[in-house]
């Protein structure tokens, strides 16, 4: 039986703005400079334009997706979810930690490789630091307000308690 869904996602005031101002400007060189200079669009700037205005939406609409299986927890940052899936057998966790990470202070937002483990952070918040047995790397996972309740789930699927919390922002 399938546990809870846990996310987050990235909430940023200042990103759409951002994503504006980038784009206006080389929307305008790309595509309404030539259309004003001869009358038609130039297919390579609408589709620069096109490309630009793609990754930012991605990019604005990323969150991480956490779930709870019977055997597995399953973490993906969507829409990204294709590369960015990774799955953790229920016994091969050692210990959950709750933490608390500073997007900014931290390599910043998305998917990270560090060389403490794997990192999926979509925000400033609340997480999970699962540590699993035989060496493997970590996983980090920023979630908010759903940090506890997935700690908590985690802990019927495992031998060791929830660990205590740890703000150390590395």
């Amino acid at each position: 039986m399938p546990g809870k869904t846990y996310e987050m996602r990235f909430r940023s005031p200042w990103f759409w703005a951002f994503a504006v101002l980038l784009t206006a400007p080389i929307a305008y060189l790309t595509v309404g400079q030539p259309w004003l200079e001869s009358g038609h669009f130039s297919l390579i700037g609408v589709a620069i334009t096109a490309f630009l205005a793609l990754i930012l939406y991605m990019a604005g609409t990323m969150r991480v997706v956490a779930r709870v299986e019977d055997d597995a927890l399953h973490v993906r940052l969507a829409p990204w979810g294709l590369l960015s899936t990774t799955v953790i057998p229920l016994t091969e966790i050692e210990s959950v930690q709750r933490i608390h990470r500073q997007a900014t202070l931290t390599t910043g937002y998305g998917y990270r490789l560090t060389r403490r483990g794997m990192r999926y952070v979509v925000g400033t918040g609340d997480g999970v630091r699962i540590e699993r047995y035989g060496r493997r790397p970590a996983v980090e996972i920023i979630l908010g307000e759903g940090a506890e309740g997935l700690a908590r789930e985690l802990e019927g699927g495992m031998v060791a308690p929830v660990g205590e919390y740890l703000d150390d922002n590395r």
